[in-house]
């Protein structure tokens, strides 16, 4: 572990200008914890970046990854996407938001997968067949990356409709034929993804179950202080601002208390009991099987560290109360599991 006066050789000679509160006061506006463009690992998150690597190695479609809001989905999502591009250089990966179309036409489809790419389709001249432009830009964007495969990720699936991943299917076969190019789909979305992966079995839509509702992963939130533990010490150690600087989350916010060996990580017990405290006894059953969801724990973290910034440069103890105050300032009682 750092002493004090490493971190002080440190700052002597890199960013010392952070060592007065009131200069990291004047940039927390860019400061990427509340502006929220962070990633913390979690082991709901490299579970579906593994899951993920694999049926992208395999070339595979069928997955779909089911759970509550909140718990981190699409910040999960978003970090294995990038770590995809990277792992498989020439496969092309596109990130969509699932949307209920009003108009439900095969066109209409078409052209907002085309807008979700980024492709200006306010520009297309009228009458142009949005279906053939999506199908020869899929093949292009192949074809720069040197590959006949790409991988669509789409998130809040349970938006789409049954017609909707028809059409899906549809663009599937007709990349398909010969030269062939091949899509490779994951769903990720709340839990009545699974209810639509039943109704559209029942419309007899069989293939569209067999090619995107093959293979389910279950996304939870904190089951256990043992998983908030580690999410803790991200702040301690991993994550830092500037990035290249020894300043640390947890040391940007309390510099006197992290340089006299205070750490986020000891908090985990007292964060935990107040976690429980809040939800309440009888959602026991809810934690074990789902989890305290990690939204509203990043959001009660952010609040925690925000505070002792202000209480930094006088002594202060936090405890199971001071917890329980921050979480229950920005987050959902009843939905906290």
């Amino acid at each position: 572990m750092e002493s004090e006066q490493d971190y002080a050789d440190l700052a002597e000679t890199n960013f010392s200008y952070l060592e007065s509160v009131e200069a990291r006061k004047s940039r927390l506006w860019s400061h990427p914890m509340l502006n929220q463009k962070y990633w913390v690992k979690t082991p709901e998150g490299e579970g579906l970046y593994d899951v993920l690597y694999s049926y992208a190695l395999r070339r595979k479609s069928g997955l779909y990854a089911v759970g509550l809001n909140r718990v981190g989905k699409t910040d999960a999502l978003q970090k294995a996407a990038d770590r995809l591009r990277v792992a498989f250089p020439h496969m092309p990966v596109f990130i969509v938001i699932g949307k209920r179309l009003s108009n439900q036409s095969k066109e209409a489809f078409c052209k907002y997968l085309l807008d979700e790419f980024g492709y200006a389709v306010s520009a297309v001249p009228r009458r142009s067949s949005f279906e053939r432009i999506l199908i020869h830009f899929l093949v292009a964007e192949c074809v720069a990356c040197g590959g006949q495969h790409f991988q669509l990720l789409v998130d809040e699936a349970q938006l789409f409709s049954v017609t909707q991943y028809r059409y899906l299917l549809e663009i599937w076969n007709a990349l398909k034929r010969p030269p062939g190019y091949l899509m490779c789909t994951a769903l990720i979305g709340q839990v009545e993804l699974n209810t639509l992966k039943s109704l559209t079995a029942e419309l007899d839509h069989t293939a569209v179950v067999a090619r995107f509702f093959v293979k389910c992963y279950a996304f939870h939130g904190i089951k256990s202080v043992d998983i908030l533990r580690p999410i803790l010490r991200c702040y301690d150690v991993d994550l830092h601002y500037p990035e290249t600087s020894p300043w640390t989350y947890s040391r940007y916010f309390a510099k006197n208390r992290f340089d006299k060996g205070w750490r986020l990580e000891k908090e985990a017990d007292l964060f935990w009991r107040a976690l429980v405290k809040v939800a309440k006894p009888q959602n026991t059953s809810s934690i074990v099987q789902n989890g305290f969801r990690m939204g509203w724990v990043v959001d009660t973290i952010h609040a925690f560290l925000v505070d002792a910034m202000t209480r930094d440069n006088k002594p202060w103890k936090s405890d199971v109360s001071t917890w329980e105050k921050h979480l229950l300032a920005g987050s959902i009682e009843d939905m906290l599991v």
